[in-house]
């Protein structure tokens, strides 16, 4: 991308520091530019065009400038999605900004990011709207992105899925019965669970959240995202 140039791109704000008296500093994430640092000069004022769109959660159309010094530049933001609803429920805050913080922890500057962000636009609205329960929304989101960063478990499918035992971490691969009490690595998991979990890895992001789970098969998706992302190393904080 050449310097000094005007950049038109659409973007989620990721986080927002207050940066002097009447500014802001924006981590946004952008499709084609990845995750980006941007001046939103004047966003703490009350009468600045572009202060909805400088707020945690805001997706909007951007025109951004580029400095010869590779600084980003708000010139002008269109608001297209704020998640008010995200602001009055704690629970729904608290999800959203686990995954938000997510991906600005694991997506790099410059990395083409088209997936990601549709990730996690589809995971913010149902978080918002309440579509779907919200510990399912985060830990889809969870699983899906992993795979989108290149950590995708390997859920191939066999000729027996019912003799399947769970996914060992030594070996990289899901374990059957016969086999279980020679790998101590073993994350236990029902059929329930191994079906859930190569749906979620293989769907497109249209998709990925169109199915619903029993609690239990969905604890059994909590702990092993929990195994799995220490294994990988994951940013999750």
């Amino acid at each position: 991308m050449s310097t000094g140039k005007v950049i038109k791109t659409k973007g989620i704000v990721l986080s927002e520091v207050n940066f002097s008296e009447s500014d802001k500093m924006l981590t946004i994430l952008t499709p084609d530019l990845g995750r980006i640092t941007c001046v939103a000069k004047g966003a703490r004022k009350m009468q600045s065009p572009i202060l909805s769109a400088s707020q945690i959660f805001a997706f909007s159309e951007l025109v951004l400038f580029r400095s010869k010094g590779d600084m980003y530049y708000i010139n002008s933001a269109e608001l297209i999605e704020a998640f008010y609803a995200l602001r009055t429920d704690y629970d729904k805050l608290e999800a959203a900004m686990f995954c938000v913080k997510f991906v600005k922890q694991n997506v790099c500057e410059n990395q083409i990011s088209v997936m990601m962000l549709k990730l996690l636009l589809n995971s913010i609205y149902l978080i918002a709207t309440g579509e779907k329960p919200i510990d399912l929304v985060k830990n889809v989101f969870l699983l899906k992105a992993i795979c989108i960063l290149g950590y995708t478990p390997n859920f191939s499918s066999s000729d027996d899925d019912t003799a399947v035992s769970g996914y060992s971490m030594q070996k990289g691969e899901l374990v059957y019965r016969a086999l279980e009490n020679l790998d101590k690595s073993l994350i236990h998991l029902s059929y329930d669970a191994v079906i859930a979990i190569r749906y979620i890895i293989q769907s497109d992001l249209k998709k990925v959240f169109s199915f619903q789970i029993r609690e239990d098969v969905l604890n059994e998706i909590v702990f092993f995202n929990k195994i799995y992302l220490q294994a990988v190393e994951v940013n999750t904080q």
